[in-house]
């Protein structure tokens, strides 16, 4: 295959995906099994901070992955290769083809119209999400989304990690980073809650 090195047929690190077509209870339990994967692997890091990871959701479809390279590898390489899988183009890119914009057009096109982009940054002792979209966040990405935010305040009151910091921007919804705590998870939820229609 030309240019063979900046494909790859696997990944070394397993894609949790779920689907509109999912139950809301299978949807969480995979994204529990991810979360529960973070808080196995969570390290400090004196270059990163610690293990990164991400999350892309989709108008109807949502994957979630630890960066490559053990959690050093790029977000931008992750988000594309979720993206590739959730549309099952069946090869996946290097972290050597990310330079090379002709080889992911189709999915950054895809990010930037449809997606939510969550930046995971995973420390021994604080846990850093970064939710940020083009787009308004309704229908099943704000179903995901509150998902998420439940797994995230179940790991605050089993107190996993010293602190959980949120933040969101898009559109129709911007939350400073906050840690995460009994008021400002009501006050985050509740403004997903008033922003788009619920599925």
């Amino acid at each position: 295959m030309e240019n063979e090195k900046y494909y790859t047929k696997e990944l070394t690190e397993k894609i949790y995906v779920g689907t509109e077509n999912n139950t809301d209870e299978n949807n969480y339990k995979e994204l529990l099994k991810f979360f529960k994967e973070l808080v196995e692997r969570k390290r400090n890091d004196p270059i990163e901070g610690g293990l990164q990871a991400a999350i892309i959701i989709l108008s109807d479809s949502y994957g979630a992955k630890i960066n490559e390279n053990d959690g050093s590898g790029a977000h931008f390489a992750s988000n594309v290769n979720i993206v590739k899988h959730l549309k099952k183009h069946g090869i996946y890119l290097s972290e050597s083809a990310m330079s090379r914009f002709n080889l992911h057009n189709e999915e950054r096109k895809i990010l930037y119209n449809d997606a939510v982009e969550i930046r995971v940054l995973d420390g021994k002792d604080k846990l850093m999400i970064a939710i940020t979209s083009k787009q308004d966040i309704n229908g099943f990405k704000q179903n995901i989304l509150n998902k998420i935010l439940q797994i995230c305040y179940k790991l605050h009151e089993e107190k996993c990690y010293r602190s959980i910091e949120i933040g969101i921007t898009a559109p129709d919804i911007q939350v400073e980073f906050t840690n995460l705590n009994d008021d400002s998870y009501e006050y985050i939820i509740s403004q997903l809650k008033s922003k788009g229609v619920k599925k």
